[in-house]
């Protein structure tokens, strides 16, 4: 069991994904909560639908273009006809928005900020154009009030390299796809350092820090990564996902996981909600080998509710 892989089909190595990091500048004042993930993702949702909309409907649903638009295909592609998880009205979306950290940012005209933006399988061809988006969406009213910024320059983080720079006609050329380890190099146990709330639910409950296993979260990265590569990357996995949870159940761990909030307001239900989620450290011991190479992608995946807000965001911080 160590060394086996996933049974079905292995996970796409390399896999399509690649973290950017936006570097920008404060034009007018502006403000970000302690948060900003959900700020953030509201200014390229807005920006992206002024951009590419044709028809100017409202709501997407109703309109010709909705399964052939690039908005939709980023913010909200719909499940197949006919797809199984009846529940599910919408694929998970292809990014996350990365905030700098936590805390409540005040930043006068001149300061210099940054986010990280992780794209996944297709939305990776449409970096030049989520980029115009963000150049778009920071130029107006971001943060509650009047505060703008513009994108200076946008960064690769997995080789570091400036790929594109404010004026520059078009983007260089760069690698869009990580390696993933082997399931033989799998390391005895991994300890997951989450830098933003890891949100988890079971029944409808969401989980606390008392809670939490280690198969709840091994659980939930299987089921972002299926519906990811299912429903955004075209593959059928074919897995067993009854032996699989039965694996991840049979796991191990333990942690010092903490309960952290933050507050949000939903334009589409009118109202402000607090979301939480669990931040600090959580090791995985007795690793089956099959696990190891989503281990690693998650830091890229991101795990649980609100991935494209950044939450569910972690790092190894050690393997062993």
């Amino acid at each position: 069991m160590p060394g086996s892989p996933i049974p079905g089909a292995p996970l796409p190595n390399p896999f399509p994904v690649a973290r950017y990091r936006l570097h920008c500048r404060v034009e007018r004042a502006l403000h970000l909560p302690d948060y900003a993930g959900s700020t953030l993702r509201g200014v390229l949702g807005h920006a992206l639908k002024d951009l590419v909309c044709v028809t100017r409907q409202p709501v997407c649903e109703p309109c010709a273009f909705y399964r052939s638009c690039v908005y939709p295909s980023i913010f909200e592609r719909p499940a197949p006809v006919g797809y199984p998880a009846a529940a599910l009205r919408h694929a998970p979306n292809p990014f996350a928005v990365e905030p700098a950290g936590w805390g409540a940012l005040h930043l006068s005209s001149g300061a210099d900020f940054h986010f990280d933006l992780v794209l996944i399988g297709p939305a990776l061809v449409q970096l030049p154009l989520i980029v115009r988006a963000w150049q778009k969406g920071l130029a107006r009213n971001v943060g509650g009030g009047q505060g703008s910024a513009r994108v200076q320059r946008v960064q690769h983080l997995e080789s570091g390299h400036v790929i594109w720079c404010e004026d520059a006609d078009s983007f260089l050329a760069h690698n869009q796809a990580v390696a993933l380890p082997t399931p033989d190099s799998a390391p005895a146990q991994v300890t997951l350092e989450f830098i933003t709330p890891l949100r988890l639910q079971q029944q409808g409950r969401v989980l606390d820090a008392s809670a939490i296993t280690a198969g709840d979260v091994l659980i939930a990265l299987l089921r972002r990564a299926a519906l990811l590569l299912e429903l955004q990357l075209g593959r059928a996995t074919g897995w067993c996902f009854d032996d699989l949870h039965a694996q991840a159940r049979a796991t191990r761990g333990s942690g010092s996981l903490r309960w952290r909030d933050w507050t949000r307001y939903s334009n589409r239900q009118q109202r402000a909600m607090t979301l939480g989620g669990m931040v600090g450290c959580y090791t995985i011991t007795d690793i089956a080998g099959a696990w190891w190479p989503l281990l690693y992608l998650g830091q890229w995946l991101h795990v649980g509710k609100n991935a494209s807000f950044g939450m569910g965001g972690y790092r190894i911080s050690a393997a062993g």
